[in-house]
């Protein structure tokens, strides 16, 4: 037992972590459990953003609670990190931070180098959704973020559609 579970479990753990690292086999359902009414609580973001794919990226928060914004400080430049991979990170962390936090407007990924903000109103837009709330059922999670991000022009539709980048 000890030689054969063990090993396996671990194992198997290891796999799970690494899944939940990319956008296309990750698990929303944890970060579901997450959601929160108020973005101004540092405790919600903190725990939502620990069950998302990139978290393994260094950075800090700063809420502006009187804009309804969320930043993400990163201590890298953007362009330090892979093209694709960066676009995939800003599509659904950004996704899930507005789709999860109700009264959240807008979300920044701060790098050095360059500011990324999103919208909710221009997400909401582009995914063709009435509301952020449709975002928490699991199904349409799968069928509307994971199957977008799937595919790279749709994940550059977003990046040149929604996003709106400035130099700090």
């Amino acid at each position: 037992m000890e030689g054969e579970v063990k090993p396996s479990r671990a194992l198997d753990a290891a796999r799970y972590e690494q899944a939940q690292q990319d956008p296309l086999t990750h698990d929303i359902h944890a970060a579901l459990q997450q959601r929160g009414k108020y973005m101004g609580s540092v405790s919600t973001l903190t725990s939502l953003n620990q069950e998302l794919p990139y978290r393994d990226l260094e950075y800090t928060y700063q809420l502006y609670p009187e804009k309804l914004t969320a930043q993400l400080h990163f201590k890298r430049p953007s362009d330090e990190v892979e093209q694709g991979f960066f676009r995939r990170m800003i599509m659904y962390n950004a996704t899930a931070n507005l789709g999860l936090v109700d009264n959240m407007e807008a979300m920044d990924f701060h790098f050095p180098d360059a500011v990324y903000s999103v919208q909710r109103s221009q997400l909401m837009s582009w995914y063709g959704l009435h509301s952020h709330a449709e975002l928490t059922e699991i199904e349409v999670w799968k069928a509307i973020v994971q199957e977008q991000v799937r595919r790279p022009d749709r994940v550059d539709a977003f990046y040149e559609q929604v996003v709106e980048i400035s130099v700090p």
